[in-house]
């Protein structure tokens, strides 16, 4: 249905018209299997811990790497407040769940959707270089069942200029490595982060899910 609006010497409108596509004869495709982003059971789950000082870690990066062949149910709690650069979340075999989580996930509570006024609870990832290929944070190969809560994920105000020649593609890049559909990124469920560019630089996305299977952004 529409009608046509003339406006020249005064308001008129033409009476109600219609039309009527033709069909193409295909039938919809069926809806997608609704992903179950729920807490998995971490039943026996081990926690290593992410501290400047007296922790299992300094490094985050390193007990994400641990984590991925150490092939069992695990907890990352990493201090509030601590920063960290170029983050990847690497392949993994198996399907026990490793959550990386802020050590004031509690004061997150699951369900309620995160403001910037959270990021105070948060733990940090971020870059401080330019171009496509060094997200802040990323997935290589076959990457799964990681799930992270907790995060502020942003880049460094020297990271980029103000030209869209070097614009950041996403500051969560998901299978941007992918060659075929049997290694995709699977299993990933982002909980509870902030993720955010800044004034004047130059970001295209904030997550960008560019190939994978079984993804959740929540809350």
């Amino acid at each position: 249905h529409f009608r046509v609006n003339a406006n020249s010497n005064g308001t008129s409108q033409s009476a109600d018209q219609t039309f009527t596509t033709a069909s193409s004869g295909a039938a919809c495709p069926a809806l997608p299997v609704q992903v179950d982003s729920r807490m998995p059971d971490m039943t026996g789950a081990s926690n290593k811990t992410v501290k400047a000082s007296g922790g299992d870690y300094t490094s985050l990066q390193s007990a994400i790497n641990d984590a991925a062949t150490a092939g069992a149910k695990r907890f990352i709690t990493v201090d509030a407040g601590m920063s960290f650069n170029n983050i990847r979340l690497p392949a993994k075999s198996g399907t026990n769940w490793v959550i990386i989580r802020s050590a004031n996930h509690s004061s997150l509570p699951e369900g309620r959707r995160v403001s910037p006024a959270d990021a105070s609870n948060m733990f940090k990832i971020t870059t401080s270089i330019a171009g496509g290929g060094d997200e802040p944070l990323a997935t290589t190969g076959i990457s799964s069942y990681w799930r992270m809560i907790g995060a502020e994920v942003t880049i460094e105000d020297s990271a980029l200029g103000d030209v869209d020649v070097n614009q950041m593609g996403g500051m969560v890049n998901v299978g941007s490595d992918v060659t075929t559909s049997v290694n995709m990124p699977h299993h990933l469920v982002f909980d509870r982060m902030y993720v955010h560019g800044l004034p004047n630089r130059g970001t295209a996305r904030g997550f960008y899910l560019r190939a994978g299977e079984d993804l959740a952004i929540i809350d």
